[in-house]
C-alpha cells in the first residue's frame, strides 16, 4: 500500500507529523519512526529506528530545514520505502495526494522608515496589487496550490514553459477587484468574456527552483524570453527610495517589496530577507451603526464605509455608538486607485 499523507487530513499535533512502522519476521524485529516537524522557518524530517527494545539510532532526512511541501515529499518517499520493504504501520492512514505546484517564499514586514535607512546590500520592487500565483510544469498555481490555469486563457503558451516562476497576476488595467473577481469563475463564457474585457499579465520577480542567492537568480530572470502576457518586474536602488515611495503615495499604490541581495529561496517560508512595506493612510471617521459579529462588531460610518473592531475593544465602542448616537474613530487603510474607499481598514481607537 502506497501512502501518501496532507498536512491538512493526517492525524497530527501542531506542526507535527509523525509514522511509526513495525517489521517482524523469524529472525528480525525492527522499528522505524519518522517525524515531520517544523523549525526555524521552514520544516525538518528526523528519523529513529532499531530492534525493539533496543537503544533507537536517530537520523535525519533533511539537512538543513525546508519548506513545508519539500518536507512533505521527503516524508511521504521514506514511509513509502519502508512500506516497501514490508515494514507495516500502526495507526490510521490518510491516503491523499499533497497539492502540486510549490508553497512560495513570503515576506515579513517592515514600516518605511525603516526600509528608508536600509544599505546598498538590499534592493526594491514595487509591490503589485494582485494575486500571488507560480507558473510550474506549464501551469498556473494560486498560493494555495491549486490549479487555476483555466480561469486565464489569455496567458497562451503558459503550456510549454518549462520554467518555474513566481509573481503576480495582475490587471492591465491597474484595479484589483478586475483580478480578484476572477479567481472563483466556474464558467467558461464568463472566463472569456472576463479575459477580453480585463486581460491580465503575469508579472514575474523570481525563479524558485534556480540556484544561488536573489542576485544571482534576479540575473538569470531578466534574461528570460517572456511571452506577451508576461513582464519581469523593475527593480531599483535602496537609494532611490524616496522617490518611489514619493510616487507611490501620490499615485495611491500598495508599496514596495525590499529583498536583501544575499537571500536564498526557501520554498513556504516567511523570510526576513524579503520585507513588505506597506503606505498605509490613517483617517478620522464617525461611525453612526453596527453589525454583531463573533468576534465583535462591525460598525459603519453614514456613507457605507465599514471596519471591524474586536474583542474588548468592540463592548467599548458599542457602548458609545448605544448611547451617544455615533463614535469618532481613527483607520488605518490602504487607499483604491481613483476612489475614496478603504481597502484593508484597521480600527486604530476611539477618538
Amino acid at each position: 500500500m502506497r501512502c501518501l499523507f496532507s498536512t491538512g487530513r493526517t492525524k497530527r499535533k501542531g506542526d507535527r507529523m509523525k509514522a511509526d512502522l513495525y517489521y517482524k519476521d523469524d529472525t528480525s524485529d525492527k522499528e522505524y519512526h519518522i517525524e515531520m516537524v517544523a523549525q526555524g522557518s521552514g520544516f525538518v524530517v528526523n528519523i529513529s529506528y532499531g530492534r525493539v527494545g533496543a537503544t533507537m539510532q536517530t537520523g535525519t532526512k533533511t539537512n538543513v530545514p525546508v519548506a513545508q511541501v519539500e518536507a512533505l515529499k521527503v516524508f511521504n518517499k521514506t514511509v513509502n520505502e519502508k512500506l516497501a520493504k514490508g515494514y507495516v504501520q500502526k495507526g490510521t492512514t490518510v491516503v491523499v495526494k499533497a497539492k502540486k505546484g510549490i508553497a512560495p517564499m513570503l515576506c515579513t514586514k517592515m514600516l518605511p522608515e525603516e526600509a528608508e535607512n536600509l544599505s546598498d546590500e538590499w534592493v526594491m520592487e514595487n509591490k503589485f496589487d494582485g494575486v500571488r500565483a507560480v507558473i510550474r510544469d506549464g501551469k498556473l498555481w494560486c498560493r494555495r496550490g491549486n490549479d487555476i490555469t483555466s480561469r486565464f486563457p489569455e496567458f497562451v503558451g503558459l503550456e510549454k514553459l518549462k520554467q518555474c516562476y513566481d509573481g503576480e497576476i495582475i490587471a492591465q488595467s491597474g484595479e484589483f477587484n478586475d483580478i480578484a473577481g476572477r479567481m472563483h469563475l466556474r464558467d467558461k463564457f464568463q472566463i472569456n468574456l472576463r479575459s477580453k474585457k480585463s486581460p491580465a499579465i503575469f508579472m514575474a520577480f523570481d525563479l524558485p527552483d534556480a540556484q544561488g542567492d536573489n542576485e544571482a537568480r534576479r540575473e538569470m530572470l531578466v534574461k528570460t524570453k517572456c511571452p506577451q502576457w508576461m513582464k519581469i518586474a523593475e527593480q531599483f536602488e535602496m537609494s532611490d527610495f524616496t522617490e518611489l515611495w514619493t510616487n507611490i503615495l501620490e499615485n495611491s499604490l500598495e508599496g514596495v517589496v525590499v529583498k536583501r541581495k544575499d537571500t536564498q529561496y526557501v520554498q513556504g517560508s516567511r523570510s526576513n530577507g524579503w520585507k513588505k512595506v506597506k503606505a498605509f493612510l490613517e483617517t478620522t471617521a464617525t461611525f453612526v451603526s453596527y453589525e454583531v459579529h463573533p468576534k465583535g462588531i462591525k460598525m459603519e460610518t453614514a456613507d457605507g464605509r465599514t471596519v471591524n473592531v474586536n474583542g474588548e475593544q468592540a463592548k467599548a465602542v458599542k457602548n458609545a455608538i448605544d448611547t451617544n448616537g455615533s463614535v469618532k474613530a481613527e483607520v488605518q487603510y490602504l487607499p483604491q486607485k481613483d476612489s475614496d474607499a478603504w481597502r484593508f481598514p484597521s480600527f486604530r481607537g476611539v477618538v
